[in-house]
């Protein structure tokens, strides 16, 4: 049995999602030879979108979001090369889900190794989830809560992996699941490939015939990577081996650690290639390859030798080096696409320059895997599940309301009210009986209609509580409009960078999606909500006052509300409520990790915006 071809596109929480066996077909078949590819033509229900074949992302049409594609490749033993799928039961939709294809093959494979109970968060997915496959039940550990699954074939299969055409792919970003610990195999004998989860991007240089002057012996194309430690981009491309003596020693890959390691000797900088010197304008083009040099303590890779027995040529000292920035799919940085046109530019020249790769860091989102024995509560603060419920008593009388912060004047001012925009001697556009009436906030000062305050109240959560449009000042205790969910914290024994003196604050958000209530900008219509979200705070003082403040937000319903999100575009759906948190572990490359020497300071002045004072602490 073949290894099989799975499609697959990232999700905003960096997740990968596989698209249908039947897409995933019509994809592979077109990548070779389309640029860009409408899904519509392949599946109604994606007409929104389409897939440019050469960036490798995903766009949608009608709002512009632009999603990372990759193209991985599954082993034979597992679920996508046997046709089966794992899926769960969503109870808030009533439809089944598949389980991710990571997730997906330990299920498998632990299915067929007969381990029916199966518990995910003691493999490398993490999930705080048991799977009795016995029953066909999943458990969440921590809530008990419990889901059907099920284990049935696809309605068609993935594409199988053709060796030979394989061979003669060219641009594409391929991750290579074939094997157990995603090892990359060696390409020849006498070049290490890097190990690890390394997404490959070959490019195939255009066939050649040069004449045989010292050697009857046809060469042959031999493929050369260029790795980099702790980068997950690998440049790999194949060229012809040139023909005269070769340099037998294997080029050094210089790195900031001690340890060398060994390249194949394509990879090295040929010193001749013809019979006469290079033309000026040849080493134009090649000097307008050199890419923008980098500082800092990023691993580095200077690759340069050289290469005798050929006619004519260009000596070491003339070649340009080249610097390319590779990223991973989910880190921020520049698109890879350059990145191909630069190596088909040099591989199209006379001459291949030396390279040097600099790598973008990558985000750490995630912790290490905590065992359950090593979750601890938070001292002081009593544990979400035996924390009461808060709830608040809607008041639907606005007048009753806006007449405990208001004074009325006797006479409105020359000036308009900042709701409606018209003036305030004249009524209101929402008042059409009597005449409308002048109020001045207690507070602030700032003056409005009657009728309009109203409406502004009656358009909200109906709490018992206004905030004046103007300044922002409360009046009451706010609430928000945040769906119904969960929030759960605990500490983990791992430190954010900054605070290695203490462990780890672990604040948990699930939110399922649902349907708009009245105080939602569309009543009646469904949400969507990507759910779970984990966040960090340092487990000292500061870090258990602000969990405190944080609770008391979620308790008002102000930490997260519906609308579009900024990310993606999508609409109605949950999204953050101008209370920022830290949802990146281990580093600081998207903005939301540590260090952030003004975080605490930030997210306390959100708060207070919100309502959330040390005033409302127990």
């Amino acid at each position: 049995m073949a290894n099989v071809i799975v499609w697959e596109w990232q999700t905003e929480n960096d997740n990968w999602k596989a698209y249908d066996p039947h897409v995933c077909s019509a994809i592979e078949t077109s990548f070779r030879t389309t640029k860009a590819l409408k899904l519509e033509e392949i599946e109604p229900a994606l007409s929104a979108y389409e897939v440019d074949l050469l960036s490798l992302q995903q766009k949608r049409i009608d709002t512009g979001t632009v999603r990372t594609v990759r193209r991985s490749i599954f082993p034979p033993k597992s679920a996508p090369a046997k046709n089966v799928t794992w899926q769960w039961f969503d109870d808030s939709s009533q439809k089944w889900l598949p389980y991710d294809l990571k997730s997906m093959c330990v299920v498998e494979e632990e299915y067929c190794s007969k381990n029916y109970r199966i518990d995910l968060s003691k493999t490398k997915c993490a999930l705080p989830y048991v799977v009795d496959t016995v029953n066909m039940i999943q458990t969440r550990i921590d809530s008990g809560y419990r889901r059907r699954i099920r284990r049935i074939p696809l309605t068609s299969p993935y594409p199988r992996q053709d060796e030979h055409f394989e061979d003669s792919s060219s641009g594409v970003a391929t991750v290579d699941l074939s094997e157990c610990e995603n090892k990359a195999e060696d390409s020849d004998d006498d070049g290490d490939g890097d190990s690890g989860d390394v997404a490959t991007i070959e490019q195939v240089s255009n066939d050649q015939t040069v004449e045989q002057t010292q050697h009857s012996r046809k060469w042959k194309s031999k493929q050369t990577v260029a790795a980099v430690h702790g980068v997950h981009k690998t440049l790999a491309w194949s060229s012809p081996e040139p023909t005269g003596q070769q340099d037998d020693n294997p080029v050094e890959v210089q790195e900031p650690s001690n340890d060398s390691k060994k390249v194949p000797r394509s990879m090295s900088e040929p010193g001749a290639v013809g019979g006469s010197d290079l033309k000026a304008s040849e080493t134009d083009s090649i000097g307008q390859l050199q890419g923008p040099s980098t500082s800092g303590t990023r691993p580095k890779v200077k690759v340069a030798a050289s290469r005798s027995g050929s006619k004519r040529g260009m000596s070491r000292s003339q070649s340009m080096p080249v610097t390319i920035t590779a990223r991973a799919a989910h880190a921020a940085g520049p698109l890879l696409s350059p990145v191909m046109t630069c190596i088909t530019s040099m591989l199209m020249s006379p001459v291949i320059p030396s390279i040097r790769i600099n790598h973008t860091p990558v985000p750490v989102f995630n912790p290490p895997h905590t065992s359950r024995s090593g979750i601890k509560p938070v001292p002081g603060i009593r544990p979400s599940k035996k924390r009461k419920r808060q709830s608040f008593l809607k008041v639907n009388c606005p007048n009753e309301v806006v007449k405990n912060y208001v004074t009325t004047l006797k006479e409105a001012p020359d000036e308009n009210c900042p709701i409606c925009v018209g003036p305030l001697k004249e009524s209101s556009d929402f008042q059409e009986d009597n005449e409308d009436e002048a109020l001045k906030l207690k507070k602030c000062g700032h003056i409005f209609h009657n009728s309009c305050l109203q409406a502004m109240y009656l358009a909200g959560p109906k709490d018992g509580s206004i905030q004046c449009p103007t300044c922002k000042t409360i009046y009451g205790v706010k609430h928000g409009n945040q769906p119904p969910g969960h929030m759960d914290y605990h500490v983990i024994p791992h430190s954010l960078q900054s605070f290695t003196d203490c462990s780890t604050i672990r604040i948990i958000y699930d939110i399922p999606p649902g349907t708009q209530g009245p105080e939602h900008p569309q009543p009646g219509k469904k949400y969507t909500a990507n759910f779970p979200r984990h966040c960090y705070l340092p487990d000292n003082e500061m870090g258990r006052k602000i969990l405190k403040l944080l609770i008391v937000a979620w308790d008002r319903r102000l930490i997260f509300t519906i609308g579009t999100s900024a990310t993606t575009g999508q609409s109605n759906t949950v999204v953050w409520n101008e209370i920022h948190h830290k949802t990146e572990f281990g580093s600081n490359v998207t903005g939301h990790g540590y260090p952030d020497p003004n975080y605490f300071q930030n997210i306390l002045a959100e708060l207070k915006a919100q309502g959330v004072t040390e005033d409302c602490l127990d």
